[in-house]
């Protein structure tokens, strides 16, 4: 059975994990998103405004008012704006804790 490491938890169905192989289990709420750290990195950029990510899978639509639907690869999330916010916050305490760890 594959280990996984526990990097950050908003809470029980907002985490991040990372496997024996190094993939990271990003878990929200009833989805989970698996991606290699470079796919990590790449989609916190993409959340900070990059658009040069589109081409590797990933998608947002929506506004302020109204939520975001963000897509990587095939898996859609909708999210609020304050969700939107805590899902990207939570990627980005992921990273550091796996920085930190690497160091």
């Amino acid at each position: 059975m594959e280990a996984h490491q526990l990097l950050t938890m908003q809470n029980r169905k907002k985490a991040i994990y990372i496997a024996d192989d190094a993939m990271v289990h990003i878990i929200w709420q009833h989805a989970t998103l698996c991606l290699n750290v470079t796919g990590l990195i790449y989609l916190i950029d993409f959340l900070d405004g990059n658009p040069n990510y589109r081409n590797i899978g990933f998608e947002a639509y929506g506004n302020m008012d109204d939520g975001f639907e963000i897509w990587v690869q095939n898996v859609g999330l909708r999210l609020s704006t304050d969700d939107c916010y805590q899902f990207k916050q939570l990627l980005v305490d992921g990273l550091a804790s796996l920085r930190t760890a690497k160091a």
